[in-house]
């Protein structure tokens, strides 16, 4: 996760369709502080930055086709609620 997230591109990890969108956008993170599962398939990624702290919700999808048996096939950023400012 953190290999995406601070640009280290990858096609075992993520999804072509990931990989073009998160080159378009070229950010560093400083940490990822919280990872908070959702379901089986998702979980939202809160990450600390000079920005401030921002989530990011991550959609998987699973395949005995891939490398690792997951891959991260959608990033969305997202509104960070107050409780998880720091």
């Amino acid at each position: 996760m953190n290999s995406i997230f601070n640009n280290g591109r990858d096609e075992k990890l993520a999804s072509l369709k990931v990989l073009k969108d998160l080159g378009e956008r070229d950010f560093k993170i400083d940490e990822i502080h919280l990872v908070k599962v959702k379901n089986s398939f998702s979980c939202d990624v809160f990450t600390r930055d000079p920005k401030g702290v921002r989530r990011f919700h991550v959609s998987l999808g699973k395949s005995v086709k891939y490398a690792h048996s997951y891959k991260i096939i959608n990033v969305q950023e997202e509104k960070v609620d107050l409780r998880y400012q720091l």
